[in-house]
């Protein structure tokens, strides 16, 4: 099925609610713009019917439509987005754009079951969520004396949680008050961190900024996902400073390493450089500056729901982050709906039902 955006069927002029099935009749006075149907309600040779398709936007509300399209829309619009699956437009369109004054289409009103609910045509339900939202945790190790990490309380927005070592003790890892980072004392072998606070789901993401890589070749740093509380057990992302497997990926079971997968050689980058690592199910992916590099899969460890992060010799990190995969998805619209109407979002309801659709909210 194609999704299309066209100028007549559903512009809000029909006062007959079964000839304009995408929305109430009248709510967008004027404003044609969110004639977005999927077939056959654009087949071409119908358009004395239908209405003439202006922009085909793909097969699925999982598309990335391309940027000249997406521009293209947005200034047809006279907004900009933020999104950039179609999923994802439709829903800043209908959930944040709009206005009261009529100067523009109306946003999603919430239903009596406190939802909002939005279709896209022939009875396509796309989103229709309750309130809850996903985690974030960050640290940014601001200390006003150095500090062992498992006696740092986490500084910063969303923070406050202590940390705890998974494998190390005392000044093996050290907030440092000189320069508000994170480093490895000088030769010990890798150490791993992990901050005692839950997501609220294990598929999440682990990130963390490198502003020295280990001096040693043989010891490594990076963010690790899916700790489990009280053991040193999770993924790892395992970032080397040396000619060969510089990025690995590792599962750890109370403190047993096994190899998961090993890069090509290729030179790690000039700190500072952001180190990331998502696991969704069983899929891992290490990134460096938002370029994946390396890739995996594994079933062994599932529902842990903590983060931290592992070093070795003399390595420095700062400004650590986990969240949510799904607060990810719906972080724009939470954050800008709850500014609004203090609201928030079912993140793992947006997961399995998919984000938005544009059209009739009930």
């Amino acid at each position: 099925m194609r999704f299309f955006l066209d100028t007549l069927v559903g512009d809000g002029t029909f006062t007959d609610d079964s000839e304009n099935p995408f929305r109430a009749a009248h709510a967008d006075g004027a404003h044609g713009i969110l004639n977005l149907r999927p077939a056959p309600f654009c087949l071409v040779g119908a358009e004395a019917l239908v209405g003439t398709p202006v922009l085909d936007f793909g097969d699925t509300l999982d598309d990335t439509p391309p940027m000249p399209l997406r521009q293209a829309w947005a200034n047809r619009l006279g907004i900009s987005f933020d999104q950039v699956t179609l999923r994802g437009i439709i829903a800043e369109i209908m959930l944040f754009h709009g206005k009261e004054d009529g100067s523009r289409w109306r946003n999603v009103k919430q239903n009596r079951a406190g939802n909002h609910k939005i279709w896209l045509g022939q009875g396509s339900l796309v989103y229709d969520a309750p309130v809850i939202q996903g985690t974030t945790l960050q640290d940014d190790f601001t200390e006003t004396s150095d500090t062992n990490i498992d006696e740092h309380t986490a500084t910063g927005p969303n923070s406050g949680f202590s940390w705890a070592y998974g494998t190390g003790a005392g000044s093996d890892l050290e907030v440092r008050e000189s320069i508000d980072r994170v480093q490895a004392d000088t030769i010990i072998a890798n150490r791993t961190a992990r901050a005692e606070s839950d997501l609220a789901t294990d598929d999440h993401f682990c990130q963390v900024e490198v502003r020295r890589w280990a001096t040693s070749t043989t010891k490594a740093c990076g963010p690790v996902v899916r700790f489990t509380s009280g053991a040193d057990t999770s993924y790892l992302l395992h970032l080397r400073d040396r000619s060969d497997d510089q990025y690995r990926l590792f599962e750890v079971t109370t403190g047993s390493r096994t190899l998961i997968d090993s890069a090509v050689s290729e030179a790690l980058p000039a700190e500072p450089v952001t180190a990331y690592l998502e696991i969704d199910g069983s899929s891992l992916d290490g990134k460096m500056d938002g370029v994946s590099k390396i890739t995996g899969t594994d079933t062994v460890h599932s529902g842990q729901l903590r983060a931290g992060l592992h070093m070795g010799d003399s390595s420095i990190l700062e400004d650590w982050k986990a969240e949510d995969l799904s607060a990810v998805t719906t972080r724009f619209i939470r954050s800008r709906l709850q500014s609004r109407k203090g609201l928030e979002f079912d993140a793992d309801r947006l997961v399995s039902t998919g984000l938005i659709s544009a059209g009739k909210s009930t």
